[in-house]
């Protein structure tokens, strides 16, 4: 938290030239948001709205195809791992504000309705065994089928997060398959509607090898990671970068982060991203 608070006094005190201003999307990633961190979010939101403007999946894909100009500084909301509190902040901080994003959800916690299976999952699976499953907060649950409909219904998209969010470069051909072919077409037989967005579990640069992004291309239109940097027309739509925010986060920090204040530390991982693609 200290640094957080540092950087953004930083960026509060240096002058707006030494960024880039224009010309670029920032994917925004939030996960669980409990009921006690929803004013922070909603603050940080309605403060990007102020100096930003929000994209729609649909503006987001017009952009990468160059159909549509990137002008000034655009962003693209999305929430990682289907998390219950994700549906609450849709109705009650994105709709009135107009917003829509994009959820990436793992098919397999999607309405697991037991207490203890629920917290297992997410020790488990979501948190790769980083934490026991009797210290998951109460909060923690997933969203349930009817809430994933509710959000089609309300104009925002649903993307593929695999079926049990393992990591994909220590998984094999069969589990592969399963993880990234299955997990859209359980959506879609539940939702009835077009998955073609997907973000590999964890998002690191290691999560991923050139077979595993080879599959991901044959099934899906567009792949996120969790590499920070900005996207543009010459973005690869299978080498999307996103920028992980916390509601805690100041909304000072939120606005380093979003002018390509840590850019700089992940370029040799971008680069190791697109070259996957070759």
């Amino acid at each position: 938290m200290k640094l957080r608070y540092i950087l953004g006094t930083i960026y509060a005190a240096v002058s707006k030239a030494n960024f880039p201003t224009s010309g670029y999307i920032k994917v925004l990633t939030y996960h669980d948001v409990p009921a006690m961190h929803t004013q922070l979010f909603k603050r940080q939101i309605e403060t990007a709205t102020r100096f930003y403007r929000f994209i729609s999946v649909e503006t987001f894909e017009q952009m990468l195809a160059g159909t549509r100009p990137i002008e000034g500084i655009n962003l693209l909301l999305t929430f990682d791992d289907g998390y219950a509190s994700q549906a609450t902040l849709a109705e009650s901080v994105l709709e009135p504000l107009g917003i829509t994003a994009l959820f990436f959800v793992p098919s397999a916690f999607i309405g697991i309705n037991d207490l203890e299976q629920q917290k297992e999952f997410i020790a488990e699976q979501l948190f790769a065994g980083r934490i026991a499953s009797a210290g998951v907060p109460a909060h923690m649950k997933p969203m349930s089928w009817s809430d994933l409909k509710r959000l089609v219904a309300q104009g925002h998209t649903i993307g593929a997060h695999t079926c049990t969010h393992p990591v994909l470069s220590k998984s094999g051909t069969q589990s592969l398959e399963r993880e990234i072919t299955e997990s859209s077409a359980i959506l879609e037989d539940h939702l009835k509607a077009c998955v073609k967005h997907f973000a590999y579990p964890f998002g690191r640069i290691d999560d991923l090898d050139p077979g595993v992004l080879n599959m991901i291309k044959s099934r899906y239109s567009y792949c996120y990671s969790g590499i920070r940097g900005a996207n543009t027309a010459l973005t690869s739509p299978y080498a999307l970068l996103r920028e992980a925010i916390d509601p805690i986060d100041p909304p000072e920090y939120m606005r380093f982060v979003i002018e390509n204040g840590l850019a700089f530390l992940y370029r040799r991982r971008v680069r190791r991203l697109v070259a996957m693609l070759n």
